[in-house]
């Protein structure tokens, strides 16, 4: 049962409460149906660990050729699937299930989390998987190089409670002076807030 989602993802003035959603058929295609929350990186995160280029240790895997190519083909695939959000409607694809993606630095994978409810999530992670692989394998000086992890997650919340709480943030009504108050917020594919 859910008890309400005012603002998931706000900057300045985080507001939500948990769901009790019972778990759907589509989230048994997903890998791994039983987290929402891609985990943080827990190794060391020191200063000293940043790269002559300003790249974190654990981040040279993304950061690479392969990487990058990997990534930018699952972002086109994405667009083809999902489209993509435009200046005057900036959660186009949520609308249409995409909640976004995050980085898996400990499983190196680039995660792509989608609506609880999105029932073609062994397809689209077959078709991403597919062109990062491809695009990894041509990337520039590293041929045949291996493409990151491609994995698809169901988000904590749905598209539809994530679209509602961005109407509470955008038209400000949280509290009485909120049209006074200066704030951004966006939404972090990570946790799709989880909490």
């Amino acid at each position: 049962m859910r008890t309400s989602l005012l603002g998931a993802f706000a900057c300045a003035a985080l507001v939500s409460a948990a769901t009790g959603a019972a778990a759907s058929p589509a989230l048994a295609e997903m890998e791994p149906a039983s987290a929402c929350v891609v985990p943080a990186y827990a190794g060391p995160s020191t200063s000293s660990l940043t790269t002559v280029d300003g790249i974190r240790a654990y981040e040279k895997w993304i950061a690479a050729p392969a990487g990058q190519a990997a990534a930018e083909a699952v972002d086109g695939g994405l667009a083809d699937a999902f489209g993509t959000g435009t200046k005057e409607d900036n959660f186009a694809a949520l609308r249409r299930g995409l909640i976004g993606t995050a980085i898996d630095n400990a499983s190196q994978s680039i995660v792509v989390v989608v609506d609880p409810g999105y029932a073609s999530a062994a397809t689209l992670r077959s078709k991403l998987a597919a062109a990062a692989n491809a695009a990894a394998a041509v990337a520039p000086g590293v041929g045949g190089a291996v493409a990151p992890g491609v994995r698809v997650q169901p988000g904590c919340h749905s598209a539809a409670e994530l679209l509602e709480a961005a109407g509470v943030l955008e038209a400000r009504r949280w509290h009485p002076d909120a049209g006074r108050a200066r704030f951004a917020f966006h939404l972090d594919a990570s946790d799709s807030p989880s909490m």
